[in-house]
């Protein structure tokens, strides 16, 4: 983090590159001022979400870099779940009567 102010703070990402990162982008829940949660300093992870060419600038948001993460392991849980289910109906009969014999 290289500034922060109340409305904003500016992260350095590599030499001669900042990106910008909004109160509002910081967290799901309600920033009203950006100082509170950031400092100068801190290091954080967040994604780029618009690349402003004209003025050159890069906008960042970890809320949604933290809503992505989260879409990522939804989506590998239910892949989990869909290889353990029942790929024909012979196999769903199957597992429903072994589930009975075991009753």
């Amino acid at each position: 983090m290289k500034a922060v102010d109340a409305k904003a703070a500016t992260v350095e990402l590599a030499e001669n590159v900042e990106g910008t990162l909004r109160a509002s982008e910081i967290s799901r829940d309600r920033v009203n001022d950006a100082t509170e949660v950031l400092k100068v300093g801190d290091e954080v992870e967040a994604k780029i979400t618009n690349v402003d060419r004209k003025n050159r600038v890069l906008s960042l948001s970890i809320k949604s870099k933290d809503q992505a993460d989260e879409r990522e392991a939804v989506e590998g849980h239910q892949e989990q779940q869909d290889a353990n289910a029942p790929k024909t109906i012979g196999d769903l009969i199957k597992k429903q009567m072994e589930s009975s014999n075991e009753s």
